[in-house]
């Protein structure tokens, strides 16, 4: 567990950049290439992820261990300690991944996340009949250049109908 009173502006610049520094390739090794992802599996803000990975000295302890208890779940090495260690100057852990699989099953999760938020804001904005073919196959082309089949490109859609379907129910 961190130091309860932990916050990264006790610490030199060199240290918080350090520790951003390892945060953000540490992301990245795990298959979140963008922000946004990893903030929403840490269950934090995107600008509190900013903050640590640019080491800026505004980061408290609940959002260090957040971060870090994200990235124990995907790396060996990593937990709830690990970032004071870091900033202490101790050892960066190694991107060892807990699941070698895991980097392309969150790739794939956020391209099926995009694609059944796409379709359904076509669908939702009634451009459906000439813009949806076009953006399903657009889907189309992408799912089976990351591996996936032909019924997955059906699943997101009828997932996107599902959504859309449910929006109009609720307005």
């Amino acid at each position: 567990m961190a130091h309860r009173n932990l916050r990264t502006a006790d610490y030199p610049t060199q240290a918080r950049v350090r520790l951003g520094k390892a945060v953000g390739q540490a992301r990245r090794a795990v298959g979140h290439r963008f922000r946004a992802s990893f903030a929403d599996e840490a269950g934090i803000g995107i600008r509190s992820l900013e903050s640590l990975e640019r080491g800026e000295p505004t980061v408290g302890v609940t959002v260090v261990e957040l971060v870090c208890r994200a990235l124990s779940r995907h790396l060996h090495g990593w937990d709830a300690s690990t970032a004071e260690s870091i900033l202490d100057g101790g050892p960066v852990p190694t991107h060892d991944l807990i699941d070698p699989d895991q980097p392309r099953r969150i790739a794939l999760d956020i391209m099926w996340a995009k694609a059944r938020s796409d379709l359904t804001t076509v669908i939702d904005s009634g451009a459906g009949a000439e813009v949806y073919p076009r953006k399903l196959e657009h889907w189309r082309r992408r799912f089976l250049r990351a591996g996936l089949d032909e019924a997955a490109v059906l699943r997101v859609s009828r997932e996107a109908q599902q959504a859309a379907a449910r929006d109009d129910q609720q307005t």
